[in-house]
């Protein structure tokens, strides 16, 4: 069960990243308005997959702090694959989950092998080796900043569902999505209005083919990482999920986009391969 668990949510979160790819080839600008989509996109899955729920008024803080950090992380994560190389993108934010690792290890005294601290290891050079430029995948100061904001809001996120399940012993995970998302899509309609009206529905038109269905991919993501976590220590289920998503996204980018590495950013795949097969045993 956890290793169907883990492939669909693989699965998922490469077709969230490539849907990113999608809309940035085709469009320029929009990000507000695709994210405002892919967010209802992510609600209307946790509405469907919901039976009686329960908004208790401590969830509150929970879904502000991952509202918060999922608003950052979408938009950034769309701006620095528009600017940058789809698969380097996907393993500097993948490798963000290094972030909840480190709090199971430090906060909740989950116990780690030597293979896990080996694996740890690894994405971290890996993640140091993707910064060496290639003629396809260049390395700006622009997607560097766009991707740290990315990196730090993803990791955030996931460190608040882990927060919110141990509080609330996983209980209440569509409520927290629920009411994270409602403050995520009620922020990016604002901020489309503001900067966007004026090709609104240009870019709703595009959104509704990539963003929306991004949307429902990264429903599944968040439902089954909180679903593992409740059935798998927190060192290993975001390691797993860094290490495959990094391949998957490889190949997507190698095949669809025909993304050419640079040695150091070659060798920092090979390592993250590594990292995925260390992680398992």
């Amino acid at each position: 069960m956890n290793a169907l668990l883990l492939i669909t949510t693989l699965i998922c979160l490469t077709l969230r990243e490539v849907a990113g790819k999608a809309y940035t080839k085709r469009i320029t600008g929009g990000v507000y308005t695709y994210t405002t989509l892919a967010g209802l996109g992510t609600i209307l899955f946790f509405l469907i997959t919901s039976g009686n729920l329960d908004f208790q008024p401590g969830i509150l803080p929970y879904a502000v702090w991952f509202g918060v950090s999922y608003l950052l992380s979408g938009i950034f994560l769309l701006k620095a694959i528009a600017v940058g190389s789809l698969s380097i993108t996907a393993l500097v934010t993948n490798c963000s989950l290094i972030m909840p690792t480190l709090y199971g290890l430090i906060f909740l005294q989950e116990k780690g092998s030597l293979f896990l601290y080996s694996g740890i290891a690894l994405l971290i050079a890996a993640l140091v080796l993707v910064n060496k430029p290639s003629v396809t995948s260049p390395v700006t100061g622009k997607w560097l900043l766009y991707v740290t904001i990315a990196f730090l809001g993803n990791g955030m996120c996931t460190i608040s569902q882990k927060a919110q399940q141990v509080a609330f012993a996983g209980a209440g995970k569509n409520e927290l999505m629920i009411l994270a998302l409602g403050i995520v899509v009620g922020v990016n309609l604002v901020l489309a209005v503001l900067y966007e009206r004026k090709q609104f529905k240009t870019f709703a038109k595009t959104a509704m083919l990539t963003g929306f269905p991004g949307g429902l991919s990264n429903g599944v993501v968040n439902l089954f990482v909180m679903i593992m976590l409740g059935r798998m220590p927190t060192s290993t289920v975001f390691p797993l999920i860094s290490g495959g998503g990094i391949v998957l996204t490889h190949v997507v980018s190698r095949v669809f986009y025909k993304e050419k590495l640079s040695g150091g950013q070659t060798a920092g795949f090979i390592l993250g391969i590594l990292s995925v097969v260390l992680l398992n045993l």
